[in-house]
């Protein structure tokens, strides 16, 4: 059994990528907890494709799925889908997580006795369990949200993913108890997050959430009946290519940055006390490849982060950079008036990005504020940081004196007089002691983003 608050966060990560999928027209039809990845960073993964059809190519899944083949796994197949796997929708698969959301409360399926057909039977039939009978910490409103869920009717459950996001979000949020009783944290045995019980107030050990899937889950009986073993080998590889191709911007990070949310999202909730991030850009032409996996990779990780430039409004990307998903970005602050108010001390890093950093060096304004910021999070030991051009803007205030930085052709003289840093020839050079995090260029934006991630997280829980 896992902690409520854990249980919904997974499940809301699972919603948003079936939420991405649904808008790649793609329909899992094999939603289980073994099909759902935890990495190490706390960030949810859907696998095996292998069953997914693409509801807009009707001969995508020709030869596969045909009348009388029952596709799915038993314990968590939704009842439309066990009649007929061709009536499978993103209802289907709502009705499958509600079933795992089940599980990773109770530690089993909604019915976990007899056979194949009998579960199938009792999907289509039976009550759904009340989920009180077997917990009673379980809130009633994640009950309703649950009963929503595997609704029989799928007209009575969530019609989209987004809807059942913004359900579990509330309920998703890391609480003052749950961090005394270290439901934050890993199982004492290492970290199993599915098919373990342990108790919450045995873990002292603060740190993210679970990092594994239990390899000893119990596999559910009967997992895809009655395809020939060869076609449907051929049939899953050939699918399973597509896929690949469509969810390489999910499933790699970095591989193509999600649209940016400088104010938010409909799927990206971070955790109240996770670490924020101030990223400092220009409005009139910034880098889209050095913010893109660096947004990316602060929302996998649930942190928050705030985007800040020389003037409130839009700020617009370098039209010759190449890298997918690119877009203008909205920004709600400038850093004058960021430097003129007193939310400085909730940021535990700024990091200064590339192309344009002019704005930034200038004896007006803006380069004064940058210099207070830069004073204020240096004062509160926050994460100094640039990436490529944007190196320039706290050298050229004098930050980096003494520091070990990413040595690059992007530093400008003005900015290596100013500050008399060591130069390191590494594509991303961290200075823990002087807590400077730099990178040589875009190329290494995820890198130094995980890097990012990782320092924050570590400094974040020895606070």
């Amino acid at each position: 059994r896992l902690p409520v608050v854990h249980s919904c966060n997974y499940i809301r990560q699972a919603a948003a990528g079936l939420k991405h999928a649904a808008s790649r027209n793609m329909v899992h039809r094999d939603i289980k907890p073994q099909n759902i990845m935890l990495t190490a960073g706390g960030v949810i993964k859907i696998l095996d494709f292998g069953l997914a059809r693409l509801t807009e190519r009707g001969d995508a899944d020709e030869g596969l799925t045909s009348t009388g083949v029952l596709m799915g796994t038993a314990d968590f197949i939704a009842p439309e889908q066990a009649r007929d796997a061709r009536n499978a929708d993103l209802k289907s698969d709502i009705y499958s997580l509600g079933c795992t959301l089940y599980f990773l409360l109770v530690g089993q399926p909604p019915f976990p006795g007899g056979t194949y057909v009998e579960k199938v039977i009792a999907h289509c039939s039976e009550p759904f369990p009340d989920i009180r009978r077997i917990r009673d910490d379980v809130p009633d409103e994640v009950c309703t949200i649950i009963s929503r869920m595997t609704a029989r009717e799928p007209g009575e459950r969530y019609q989209t993913a987004r809807e059942l996001i913004e359900a579990l979000t509330p309920f998703s949020q890391r609480t003052d108890k749950s961090i005394k009783t270290g439901t934050a944290g890993p199982p004492p045995n290492g970290g199993n997050a599915v098919g373990v019980e342990h108790d919450e107030t045995k873990i002292e050990q603060r740190s993210p959430i679970p990092n594994v899937i239990s390899k000893e889950t119990p596999s559910a009986s009967g997992s895809k009946a009655s395809i020939p073993i060869i076609g449907a080998a051929l049939a899953g590889f050939l699918l399973l290519c597509g896929v690949v191709w469509i969810f390489a911007g999910d499933f790699f990070p970095g591989s193509e940055p999600v649209q940016p949310q400088a104010g938010g999202s409909d799927v990206y909730v971070p955790e109240s006390d996770a670490p924020h991030v101030l990223i400092v850009l220009s409005a009139d032409k910034f880098w889209y490849s050095d913010f893109g996996p660096l947004q990316q990779t602060l929302q996998e990780n649930n942190f928050r982060w705030t985007v800040t430039s020389n003037r409130s409004g839009q700020a617009s990307y370098d039209r010759t950079d190449s890298i997918p998903g690119k877009q203008d970005v909205s920004i709600e602050q400038s850093i004058v008036d960021l430097s003129n108010g007193d939310g400085l001390s909730e940021f535990d890093a700024i990091v200064f990005m590339g192309n344009s950093i002019e704005e930034f060096i200038a004896d007006d304004d803006v380069g004064v504020a940058v210099a207070d910021v830069l004073n204020k999070l240096d004062d509160g030991n926050a994460w100094i940081t640039g990436i490529g051009r944007g190196v320039n803007i706290p050298a050229y205030h004098g930050f980096y004196d003494g520091d070990e930085i990413a040595d690059s052709q992007w530093i400008i003289p003005a900015a290596r007089q100013a500050s008399e840093f060591i130069g390191i020839n590494e594509r991303v050079v961290v200075d823990e002691d002087a807590r400077v995090l730099t990178a040589r260029e875009w190329h290494d934006a995820t890198d130094f983003a995980r890097q990012l991630v990782t320092q924050l997280r570590s400094s974040h829980l020895n606070r």
